[in-house]
């Protein structure tokens, strides 16, 4: 016959770090809950532009002064809707699963999200070739400082991050890990697309307040406590640039 068992908390669990919390901003909004789709304004998106002309009078053939208008951008995936929760005996402590149900969501957030922004840049960002993650790395520093005009966000898995780590390419400053040349990275588990690197414009997700709800099964006698949330993901000037590192049948990774 067994022992008694005795019922003991669980062990602390800290939050995680390196992840799209440290390179996106999060903006709370109700109304996405009953959105199809998210859009913006941009600050805009072109760069200043040369003229040559630096006289009173100028001389015949100027090119007139083109700008681009004011667009209108989509979020980058549709609002979708992410869920966490927890089965019990009907009649127990609902307020304690339904906590257990939005920790569970809060520390598995991140890298859902991550999931779906490294699947969009996988179809949309300019891909580049490299030879080496530290090679990919510089690409896609490079074009994103000449064709971004604020501060861009790079974003990486999680075991090309630690490669990166040898020779300084990679740094932690203030809790931050950020490339030689202060650009913030973001290092996830949450896909596996092979050694590529993604870099976007400034990351923003808008999100509506976590709310729980129970849901009954009269006929086992179960209560289940379900958190849900919906989140959109924007990237400024939809700019995102990868750098890959084909390996031998590279099909470009497997989504994690």
């Amino acid at each position: 016959m067994a022992g008694p068992i005795i019922e003991v908390s669980p062990p602390t669990r800290r939050d995680r770090t390196g992840g799209l919390a440290d390179i996106a901003t999060f903006v709370t909004d109700d109304r996405l809950g009953i959105a199809e789709d998210v859009a913006f304004q941009s600050e805009g998106c072109e760069f200043p532009k040369d003229d040559w002309v630096s006289f009173c009078i100028a001389p015949e053939g100027v090119e007139p002064k083109n700008l681009d208008g004011i667009e209108i951008l989509n979020a980058v995936v549709s609002p979708i809707i992410r869920y966490s929760g927890v089965e019990c005996f009907a009649g127990n402590n609902q307020e304690e699963y339904n906590r257990r149900a939005m920790a569970a969501l809060a520390a598995g957030r991140d890298r859902s999200l991550e999931l779906q922004l490294a699947n969009w840049a996988y179809y949309h960002a300019d891909d580049y070739g490299a030879t080496s993650a530290l090679g990919a790395l510089a690409i896609v520093e490079q074009h994103l400082d000449a064709e971004y005009l604020g501060e861009p966000v790079i974003m990486m898995s999680r075991d090309t991050a630690v490669m990166l780590s040898e020779g300084n390419a990679l740094q932690r400053v203030d809790g931050v890990i950020r490339t030689i040349n202060g650009t913030r990275v973001a290092a996830s588990g949450g896909f596996n697309h092979g050694t590529i690197i993604y870099g976007f414009g400034a990351v923003e997700v808008i999100e509506t307040t976590a709310v729980t709800k129970t849901g009954m099964t009269p006929l086992k006698n179960r209560e289940m406590a379900i958190a849900e949330q919906v989140y959109a993901i924007t990237v400024d000037c939809r700019k995102a640039v990868a750098g890959r590192v084909a390996g031998p049948g590279d099909g470009g990774g497997g989504f994690g």
